[in-house]
């Protein structure tokens, strides 16, 4: 049961601490970056997207705390929820 509540929290942990970081000057200036390679040029989209940061940060962070690849397939959930409160939750209008 402890397993399942740090599951849920280290995933909306991941997902609001994305959308947190994206917002930052530095990661505003990363995504303004370019290079003549391809792999730098897809690390950067993958660090300044706030769907695929959070699905990294939950991955690592599954990683260093239980020592297990599990998280890698979990990578999707923590996505989805980062894709659902960016879209639809920060943009209501009051």
């Amino acid at each position: 049961m402890t397993n399942l509540i740090i599951f849920l929290v280290l995933i909306l942990m991941s997902s609001l601490w994305a959308l947190l970081l994206n917002e930052t000057p530095f990661f505003q200036r990363m995504a303004k970056a370019k290079s003549q390679y391809r792999l730098i040029n897809l690390f950067i989209k993958a660090c300044t997207c706030p769907m695929c940061l959070s699905a990294h940060i939950f991955w690592i962070s599954i990683f260093i705390i239980y020592g297990s690849g599990v998280g890698i397939f979990l990578c999707p959930i923590p996505f989805f929820l980062t894709y659902v409160i960016e879209r639809w939750i920060i943009n209501i209008k009051i």
